[in-house]
């Protein structure tokens, strides 16, 4: 039976013969002819078959089968990927961070040093302001003394006022024919609530003394007067007597 010649890129070619540029097969044929749509299909490929080859990420085993994880260590083949980043882009990122970094410690160092200023500061005006209320409290306590010391002093001119007008009364006695002399001085001393150092009082009361009697022994004796001083009208009253 005759072989019926086919076309490849326009060459025709016989029985034993092999195709063109390729070397010779030995091969017999058994004269029938296959056909021209099974000739380039294998033989065992099954159609639709949609697997492929899958390598483990984790193993690096080769697999065809669908399923979603190595039969062999059991690891996903959709475990993702790890990112890699270019030296370039680690440089850039790692200078963008220093340079954070950087302000940041340049903003906090500004911060903590106007704090310290700013403590430094109040620290000097509160030192500032107890010496100058130290000061004010010394310089109000030296007033308050010497006022007190000017008070205490025009009482005791009151006083020698008193004594000098009940020394007149007993000379004025005297000559009056009431009461015996010479009128040798007149004391006033304080009595309960009459003192002199006891500016809140108002009032001061005293007893006079008219002395017209020096014994040897040293004694004295003499008429007794009763005063009352108005401290702060700087006026005083006085009688003959308790």
């Amino acid at each position: 039976m005759a072989i019926k010649p086919e076309q490849n890129n326009g060459d025709a070619y016989t029985e034993g013969s092999g195709a063109p540029n390729e070397p010779h097969s030995d091969a017999i044929y058994s004269g029938e002819s296959v056909p021209a749509d099974q000739k380039n299909e294998p033989a065992n490929e099954a159609v639709g078959d949609t697997s492929w080859t899958k390598i483990c990420p984790k193993c690096s085993v080769a697999n065809e089968g669908l399923g979603e994880y190595c039969p062999h260590c059991g690891a996903s083949y959709a475990r993702g990927r790890k990112l890699k980043f270019s030296r370039k882009a680690i440089i850039i990122t790692l200078a963008v961070l220093l340079a954070l970094g950087a302000v940041t410690g340049i903003t906090l160092g500004v911060q903590h040093s106007q704090q310290v200023e700013a403590e430094e500061a109040a620290d000097r005006a509160a030192q500032a302001a107890a010496a100058a209320a130290e000061k004010e409290q010394e310089r109000q306590a030296e007033a308050k003394a010497e006022s007190e010391n000017g008070q205490r002093a025009l009482r005791a001119l009151i006083v020698e006022g008193l004594q000098e007008a009940v020394q007149k009364d007993a000379v004025k006695r005297v000559d009056e024919g009431s009461l015996d002399g010479p009128i040798m001085r007149t004391e006033c001393t304080p009595l309960g609530g009459g003192s002199i150092d006891d500016l809140t009082a108002i009032t001061g009361t005293f007893e006079c003394i008219a002395v017209n009697e020096k014994r040897d022994d040293g004694t004295e004796s003499g008429y007794i007067f009763s005063a009352t001083v108005n401290w702060d009208a700087a006026s005083y009253s006085w009688r003959l007597g308790r």
